[in-house]
């Protein structure tokens, strides 16, 4: 008998073979899905350490059946989704009406900074707004229907930055009645000019918006407020801009944080 020991980024690839093969050989012109990877951020850049899948489809139940792949745990990060008592790496659930969750569960985190990851594809057919919430910064921050969207966060002393349910994929139809939705952050550019940085961004539905937050960072990690701005509180679409002063270093990284009347935070994407 051959003995042999699996490490953390052997075991983080076992947990997503299933979900490269169901890419490779599914048309990505037909696939509705998220895909969700959490990653180590450190001087070297992103590693990919754990991930999980969603795929919808009119054929598909919400019900935990045959079709849905429970998830092996790995010696290091975990990253899957919780529903009920199933821990999932692949689950299938039927097309989104109005709303609908997704419950991420995360374990063996250590201090140090981390990357969630949402690829998106095909969501933004539904009349979808979509957005992760941050139970323990208490923040939404929306993510793309048909992108990649990148949240960096980091895990501290504190035991509630490592909670294994810090984190959730919130769908809400944009056309349905009953509650406020977040507002909705539909672009965020940046263009040099000259000695300045212009930061634009594009909004919609910002009922109840008091107002936004430039934040600028040189490591896409550590923000600090540089502007702020008053919201106009429109129903409709609404376009800001700031020039900030270019700074020393040759990344530039900016999102744009909107506080509400009640004092609710939301992001925007990292631009």
């Amino acid at each position: 008998m051959r003995n042999f020991t699996l490490t953390k980024v052997a075991c983080a690839r076992i947990s997503l073979t299933a979900i490269l093969i169901l890419s490779l050989f599914t048309p990505a012109s037909s696939q509705v899905r998220m895909r969700a990877n959490l990653m180590i951020v450190d001087a070297n850049g992103a590693t990919l350490m754990d991930g999980n899948m969603t795929n919808y489809g009119a054929n598909y139940s919400n019900a935990i059946d045959g079709y849905d792949i429970w998830k092996m745990s790995n010696f290091g990060e975990n990253f899957g989704i919780l529903r009920s008592t199933a821990n999932l790496v692949i689950e299938r659930r039927s097309l989104i009406n109005t709303t609908d969750t997704t419950y991420f569960r995360m374990w063996n985190v250590q201090q140090r900074n981390y990357r969630l990851q949402v690829i998106a594809e095909n969501l933004h057919t539904f009349n979808l707004v979509a957005f992760i919430r941050d139970r323990f910064l208490n923040q939404d921050i929306q993510v793309g229907l048909n992108d990649t969207s990148n949240i960096n966060f980091s895990v501290t002393s504190n035991p509630a930055s490592s909670a294994q349910n810090r984190f959730l994929l919130i769908y809400r139809d944009i056309n349905a009645a009953g509650g406020a939705l977040p507002v909705q952050f539909t672009s965020i550019q940046l263009q040099r000019k000259n000695n300045d940085v212009q930061v634009s961004w594009k909004v919609e539905n910002e009922i109840n918006m008091v107002k936004y937050v430039v934040e600028y960072a040189a490591d896409a990690v550590h923000f600090a407020a540089v502007q702020e701005v008053a919201s106009s509180n429109s129903t409709l679409s609404r376009s800001y801009s700031i020039a900030d002063n270019l700074h020393a270093g040759t990344d530039h990284f900016y999102r744009i944080r909107a506080i509400d009347l009640g004092g609710k935070i939301q992001y925007s994407a990292v631009a």
